[in-house]
């Protein structure tokens, strides 16, 4: 029987798991190799460890997407969606960024991009294009979550007890007042846009497990020694 800091361990590898997963593949063009490293039953396993409501059905959703993406055609129609979806040209039907969604007027580069900018400087940790992207992207915000989860996760394997509450806080806070404020409109969007769709099951599942988390790294600080 597991005891306290194991089950820990692999709550907080489970959490770093989602935000990578989730981060390849909204910020990446689709790929053999990404496709092939994107496994449903580790998902639901992920999502079942850090405490997810309904993580079986969210696991059924991604796998039946992936299903359908499947041999040369499905990553060719794949490739076409993420371009239309993600790229353009043209306006994008949901456009990836949060400073959209915190806008009546819908434009990029924000006084919220601003803020998310400054919550990555804070951490050391600006998106390799800076200053030449939009730092509050979808995919670059999993990112940020993803580096922040892995700090916990090795601080915390080194028995750094300081070092993995840091991390973990650091997190909530940017859950709280970025990723979790427009993520539910983005996976509703794109649910609309592309119905069923790989990448609306993925936001899907990025929206319900970053809500989740907020509670779980408080639940995570409390149970470290």
């Amino acid at each position: 029987m597991k005891n306290l800091q194991e089950s820990l361990a692999e709550t907080l590898a489970a959490r770093y798991y989602l935000y990578s997963t989730a981060q390849a593949l909204l910020g990446n063009e689709p790929t053999e190799v990404l496709l092939n490293a994107a496994d449903p039953e580790l998902v639901e396993g992920a999502l079942e460890a850090c405490g997810v409501d309904g993580a079986i059905e969210l696991a059924g959703s991604f796998a039946a997407a992936l299903e359908g993406v499947q041999g040369e055609d499905g990553l060719l129609g794949l490739s076409a969606q993420y371009t239309r979806l993600f790229v353009g040209p043209g306006k994008l039907a949901c456009p990836p960024w949060e400073s959209v969604y915190r806008s009546n007027s819908r434009a990029l580069f924000q006084r919220s991009t601003l803020d998310v900018r400054n919550a990555y400087r804070e951490q050391g940790l600006l998106p390799q294009m800076y200053p030449r992207v939009a730092d509050d992207h979808i995919a670059l915000e999993l990112g940020f979550l993803a580096q922040l989860a892995k700090r916990a996760m090795d601080a915390h394997q080194a028995e750094d007890t300081n070092a993995c509450k840091a991390a973990l806080e650091a997190s909530a806070r940017f859950a709280s007042e970025h990723l979790n404020v427009w993520l539910v409109g983005y996976a509703s969007d794109l649910q609309k846009e592309a119905p069923d769709s790989l990448y609306a099951a993925v936001a899907r599942i990025a929206q319900v497990f970053c809500a989740r988390d907020v509670l779980l790294t408080g639940e995570a600080a409390v149970s470290l020694p």
